[in-house]
């Protein structure tokens, strides 16, 4: 694996944006599957290393204060009778973060290549020439180094939060250029694909979250008249 060619690549990509540097990634011989899985593998383990050191973060400074808080509620027998918990309980949050480590580096790679699925069916809407793999490549370049980008920011909540928004449109920039390139669309074409498939998650999110709050509001209102 050359290490050096693909940070070279990724620092490329996120640095100089547009047709002309996606152009030349296509061109690439290591412009496969393989490479992108290599990528997005790399990006998803170290996003859920950083996603562990978090975690312990919060472990550690919030879990003890807690749980002496608790105990500081509770009568004296009763706490003295709970206290040898917290080593055990300690231990399942420490299980519960290697559990997500293993989950994450899953999720990852399965959520990039059913987005970039996503992307290849609307794109063929929309009069798409290329090939899926092509466009993965390409999707890989900048998406693999982002994703680690948000992990390292998610170590620092408020950072995260603040820069959030700013990555995930320069994202949507990165993703037309890729569209635009590996299947050979007009500008409006391009720019098409992202308003629908965006468009579409979010009438979804809308969607779900309106049947969410009904639900929510007849289970209150039916347990409000079973009373």
């Amino acid at each position: 694996m050359d290490f050096a060619g693909m940070f070279r690549t990724w620092l490329n990509v996120l640095t100089r944006p547009g047709e002309e540097v996606f152009e030349e990634e296509r061109q690439r011989e290591t412009a496969t599957f393989a490479t992108a899985f290599i990528w997005i593998a790399i990006a998803a383990v170290l996003a859920s290393i950083f996603g562990v050191f978090q975690g312990l973060i919060q472990l550690t400074f919030n879990f003890e204060s807690m749980w002496v808080q608790i105990l500081s509620e509770l009568d004296p027998v009763t706490a003295e009778q709970l206290a040898p918990m917290m080593p055990m309980l300690a231990g399942a949050g420490f299980g519960s973060l290697v559990f997500a480590f293993c989950i994450g580096i899953v999720i990852v790679p399965v959520f990039f290549f059913m987005g970039s699925l996503l992307w290849f069916a609307v794109a063929k809407l929309f009069g798409g020439s290329g090939e899926f793999e092509e466009q993965t490549y390409l999707l890989g370049t900048f998406s693999a180094p982002i994703t680690i980008i948000n992990a390292v920011l998610g170590i620092i909540p408020v950072l995260n939060i603040c820069t959030g928004i700013a990555i995930f449109v320069y994202q949507l920039v990165l993703t037309y250029f890729a569209l635009k390139v590996s299947h050979n669309l007009t500008s409006g074409r391009a720019l098409g694909v992202i308003l629908t498939l965006v468009g579409g998650v979010f009438l979804l999110l809308c969607c779900a979250v309106a049947l969410l709050s009904f639900g929510m509001a007849a289970l209150m209102e039916g347990a409000g008249t079973s009373f």
